[in-house]
This record gives structure tokens, C-alpha cells and sequence, in this order.
């Protein structure tokens, strides 16, 4: 019970960390001019069990509308945050063409971030447009901050995406 009391509260503190990383991202994002819409990590959390904490997570994923890709990864960037996607110069078109996100890490506070203009990539056959999920939107708080987020069907359509794409191979999804 000491074991898993000790592990509980250390969670909870690498959360709370990483839940003001998300705030200061939102207001790189912000200061950028550009509307990023949160889900899954801390914001999936607090929606389902009104507690971010109780949820372990390993990244912040956001949605990105397709013609601000590659503004946000120049505001992830400038953050100190390191491009893991390996696209070569010449193929940033195809690229965001034909897959549907971008990665990156900080080197300093281990933070990975995932930026998706698509719940996944092209040849899965089955087009989802993300720009109408802007418009499906609630707020909820995080840290005495609110933040915009998708509505609860919006999220579910997106997860069972997500689960979709890796074969549901986590109970989790």
C-alpha cells in the first residue's frame, strides 16, 4: 500500500508538471496566432474521471488545422521542442498529404508532443476532415485555467479513431 500510495503521489506531481506544460504551450500557441484544440493526456483525464491525475499519459496530442502544420512546428521549435519526424527537405507537401501527424520532444523536460491534422494517415482509406471539430468545442478547467476542448462526442469519434488505427491493441482505448 506504501508502494502504491508513493507511486500515486508521484504521478500526480509529474501530471501536475505536465499540465502546466500544456498551458504554456496553449499560450506559445496563442501568442502565435494560432488555435490548437487539446485532447487526450491531461484534458481526457479530467473529462472522464474529473481529475487529470487519475489518467497516466505520456504526451500532449493536439489537433492542428491543416494550414497551420507548419506554423505550430515552428512554434514547437521555438520552444526548445525537437522534430522526431525525419521529413526530408522538398517533402513537406507529401508529407502532410499522406501521413497525419508530427512529433516532437523536449530535450530538457522529456515532454513529447504530438501535433494531428488528420486522426490518421491517408491510406487508411476513410477521409476525416479535422476543421469541423472547431466547431465542437467545450471548455473545461484545468489548474484554475480553462481550456478549450472537444465536445464528448467529438472525443469519442476521435478516440475510437485512434483505437481504430492501433488495432485496439491497449484495453486503454
Amino acid at each position: 500500500l506504501k508502494f502504491l500510495r508513493e507511486a500515486a503521489d508521484d504521478w500526480s506531481a509529474l501530471a501536475r508538471i505536465r499540465v502546466g506544460d500544456l498551458h504554456r504551450l496553449l499560450e506559445a500557441f496563442q501568442r502565435a496566432g494560432l488555435d490548437l484544440i487539446p485532447y487526450k493526456g491531461p484534458v481526457l483525464g479530467e473529462k472522464l474521471y474529473g481529475n487529470y491525475a487519475q489518467r497516466i499519459f505520456s504526451d500532449l496530442d493536439f489537433l492542428v488545422q491543416p494550414q497551420e502544420v507548419r506554423p505550430a512546428c515552428a512554434c514547437l521549435t521555438a520552444q526548445g521542442f525537437r522534430h522526431e519526424t525525419a521529413v526530408p527537405p522538398g517533402w513537406e507537401d507529401w508529407f502532410e498529404a499522406n501521413r497525419h501527424e508530427h512529433a516532437f520532444s523536449h530535450p530538457t523536460s522529456g515532454l513529447y508532443v504530438e501535433l494531428h491534422w488528420r486522426p490518421w494517415q491517408s491510406f487508411f482509406g476513410m477521409p476525416v476532415d479535422v476543421r469541423p471539430f472547431w466547431r465542437h468545442r467545450e471548455n473545461i478547467c484545468l489548474e484554475g485555467k480553462e481550456i478549450s476542448t472537444l465536445r464528448t462526442e467529438a472525443l469519442l469519434f476521435i478516440l475510437c479513431l485512434h483505437g481504430t488505427k492501433h488495432q485496439w491493441n491497449r484495453l486503454a482505448w
